[in-house]
């Protein structure tokens, strides 16, 4: 009997996010804790926001794809009965070269979103963007060296980035 309660209250506690990441058959985080603990605080959320979980991309797939330009991190967050997923990548701004960095991460993270096994991520993702958020987040660490309007932001914004921050409060 205390089994089947223990099973059931996992059945429960289980959220959008949590059940697209075992889809994908990423590890799945509690809160912020798939981010390196040093990125923690670059990321909060608005008062009416909880997190629902975390994923690290770039460590899951690290030793099978060494060489790939790998988008880091993965944060589900719920607000108004409506649950969103982030793709927060922490990364030097410090010249505009980072830009083009920047959209092969992108375009990684847009393939592994278009696998089958990705498939309700990809609608979370989606879902994000429709509720008019930027679901793809860059944190940017060191100095800022992209200048808004510039052709290189021109480029972050067509490949769904949004522009660089110092720190993110999310939904944003």
């Amino acid at each position: 009997m205390a089994k089947t309660k223990k099973a059931a209250e996992k059945v429960s506690e289980a959220t959008a996010f949590s059940t697209a990441a075992n889809d994908a058959n990423v590890t799945h985080h509690p809160g912020k804790n798939a981010l390196e603990g040093k990125y923690r605080d670059l990321v909060s959320l608005h008062p009416q926001c909880k997190h629902t979980g975390s994923v690290d991309l770039d460590g899951h797939f690290r030793e099978a794809e060494p060489n790939s330009p790998r988008w880091d991190y993965g944060l589900g967050i719920a607000t108004g009965g409506q649950e969103y997923v982030f793709w927060l990548e922490p990364h030097p701004a410090s010249s505009t070269g980072e830009v083009a960095s920047m959209v092969r991460k992108a375009k990684w993270l847009q393939a592994k979103l278009a696998e089958p096994s990705f498939r309700s991520l990809k609608e979370m993702t989606r879902m994000t963007a429709v509720g008019g958020y930027k679901p793809l987040q860059w944190v940017f660490t060191g100095d800022l060296r992209v200048v808004p309007g510039s052709k290189e932001a021109r480029a972050l914004a067509q490949a769904g980035i949004d522009f660089p921050t110092r720190h993110t409060k999310l939904p944003r």
